[in-house]
């Protein structure tokens, strides 16, 4: 079942560049509809293109849209988290001014796996549920519903943080778990430090499910390409 949240229920697509680690095939994407030379995006402007400062922003913006923080992105860019901030704005102006630039993030987006991974609630949705499910070894029906025996409620407060891990609003995740509303939630969420303050092995447990959501593992191999070559820079 596809879940209709003003998201884009996207399709699984694959593609060689998909090979590639999740920063480099993000960044190819970028330079290759823009004509850009790789070390292009690191610089602000350049003489030999124009399109490098539209290359960048959108470097920005999508780093953003992948779950990595400000300060992260503002490192690996030499800029400040400042400039950081202002980007999804100015591009959600832009999008809304000039359809056509609107349809262009929509298609870079569309060959940027982790912005397609993230984008993909129906996938998502089945990968958390279908997880949790597993590891609880309850049905997807008593995780979304309201019965409150102890392992129910473990795995619906897991599903809760899988979902949110993935990048899905709260408004979403509520929607998903039988409809529950955003503080529900947000409530929810509060719950799984205490769980593993109280059960030392739920924590494990939450990586353990967290590794087999593609949303989930893609970022953080994203996150973490990000961070490798920050520690690069400053050790040259």
């Amino acid at each position: 079942m596809v879940v209709e949240t003003g998201r884009r229920s996207i399709p699984p697509q694959e593609s060689p560049a998909e090979k590639l680690n999740p920063l480099d095939q993000l960044l190819g994407v970028i330079t290759e509809h823009f004509e850009l030379e790789p070390d292009e995006i690191f610089k602000p402007r350049s003489p030999r293109n124009p399109n490098t400062r539209i290359g960048r922003a959108l470097t920005i913006y999508f780093l953003y849209q992948s779950g990595i923080d400000t300060a992260t992105i503002a490192q690996f860019l030499d800029t400040t988290e400042t400039v950081v901030k202002r980007i999804p704005e100015k591009v959600g102006s832009l999008k809304k001014k000039y359809p056509g630039f609107g349809e262009t993030i929509e298609r870079l987006g569309l060959n940027i796996q982790i912005i397609r991974e993230r984008d993909n609630t129906a996938k998502i949705k089945n990968q958390v549920l279908n997880t949790v499910s597993e590891e609880f070894d309850l049905p997807v029906e008593h995780i979304i519903g309201d019965h409150r025996f102890l392992s129910y409620m473990q795995g619906r407060f897991s599903a809760m943080h899988l979902l949110r891990e993935a990048g899905l609003p709260l408004k979403t995740v509520g929607f998903v778990l039988g409809g529950r509303d955003h503080s529900t939630v947000f409530h929810g969420l509060g719950e799984i430090q205490r769980h593993i303050e109280t059960w030392p092995d739920f924590e494990e447990r939450i990586h353990r499910m967290s590794s087999r959501i593609d949303a989930i593992r893609v970022r953080r191999e994203l996150e973490e390409e990000v961070k490798r070559r920050i520690n690069n820079k400053e050790q040259d």
